[in-house]
Order: C-alpha cells, then structure tokens, then sequence
C-alpha cells in the first residue's frame, strides 16, 4: 500500500521532505541567515512553534548541501524531556553525544562534563576533531518541555551551558519551542537577550530564528 503523501497528525520528518510544501520561503529564510553567518560561525537559530520547518525544511535542505559542506554536518537531535520519570536534559544530551565520541567516554563521563563550564563547547569542538571539515549542529526539538518536565533546578543551569555554547566555532544550535513558551524563556537573560537579536517569527504559529 501506497504511503499517503500528507501524514495527518503525525509530525513532518526529514523523510517528508518531498511533500513538504509552503514554507519554502521561510526555510530559505533560515539559510540565509547561516549563510551569512559563515564568516564567524556564530549564527543560531531558534524555532518556535513549527518543528517540521526543521525537521522537513532546514534540516533536509543542510543535508542537500544548501550551503558549502553542510552535507557533511553532524545533526543531533532530541528533546529535554526524553523518556520516562524525572527527566534530566543534561544525561539526555549526554546519551545523543556518546556515539560520536572516543570509546573512553561514558554517558556519565559526558554528563559530568557538560555540567562544568563551558562543557559541551569543549564536546563539541571533540567531536568535530575527529571528523575534520564538519559541523556538529544540534537540533533541540519541543524545548518547552525543560519547562514542562524537566525540574526546576534544571533551567537555569541548562539555559546557561546553551548560552555558552552559542558562541562556540564548533557548534550550530537549533531550537523549537510552542510559541506560548516564548514568554517564560524571556525570564532567563541569555535567551531573552538572545532572543531580541534574533527573533525569526512565522505568522501562525510562529517561529524564531537566533
């Protein structure tokens, strides 16, 4: 049987790309923004709302080598939440580092790591030692949920090690979040400051480019 072209209520992944339509504009939007940012590397883009520009519009695009060598970029994606009981973004990240790091490395190694400053700079510029002309661009989807379920205690320390690592050479964030999640980033200074430089807003729903 014939996979139907538009998935219903299931969430656009990359593998929808072809049948991604009318958001074109806006992912080309998100190029040029890295585009212009080569020169530094410094440019982050934030999503907030729609997922599937990323996931079916950005990503797929990078992939097609959109931009001088983004074919051979490294994507990590999850989400703050995870799976099962009292959720922790930290381990979360450590376990989607893990694969592209030196054996020696353990989950709780990593994890360790990323709580001291400027941590997952230090993995990143890691991983990216060890695959040379690359990128490691990490795509953190449904972010709101550092806030949903994630504890408290977490927030400031993982929003911290996040405004650190923006100005990392090595590394590329992407974030998506529920555009009525915006309003309780902004009680955290490194993302509202980040924010107000970067705002890329969709008309509904919305979505932001840092």
């Amino acid at each position: 049987m014939e996979r139907v072209p538009y998935p219903g209520l299931v969430p656009f992944t990359a593998e929808y790309a072809p049948v991604f339509f009318g958001r074109d504009r806006h992912t080309a939007a998100l190029l040029e923004r890295l585009q212009k940012s080569a020169i530094s590397r410094g440019c982050r883009c934030l999503g907030s709302g729609k997922s599937s520009l990323v996931a079916a519009g950005l990503l797929p695009r990078l992939q097609a080598n959109a931009l001088p060598g983004s074919q051979h970029w490294l994507v990590l994606e999850f989400t703050p939440g995870g799976t099962g009981t009292n959720p922790d973004p930290f381990t979360g990240l450590a376990y989607g580092l893990k694969p592209w790091l030196q054996p020696g490395w353990s989950v709780r190694d990593i994890d360790r790591k990323l709580h001291a400053r400027s941590g997952l700079s230090e993995l990143a510029a890691k991983v990216v030692a060890q695959r040379p002309s690359t990128e490691l661009l990490l795509f953190i989807d449904q972010f709101e949920e550092l806030f949903t379920l994630c504890a408290k205690e977490h927030h400031p320390l993982f929003i911290n090690l996040l405004d650190e690592a923006a100005n990392s050479s090595y590394l590329r964030l992407v974030l998506t979040l529920r555009s009525d999640f915006i309003s309780p980033c902004l009680d955290y200074r490194p993302l509202a400051e980040r924010f107000n430089t970067g705002l890329y807003s969709l008309p509904t729903p919305s979505v932001i480019d840092l």
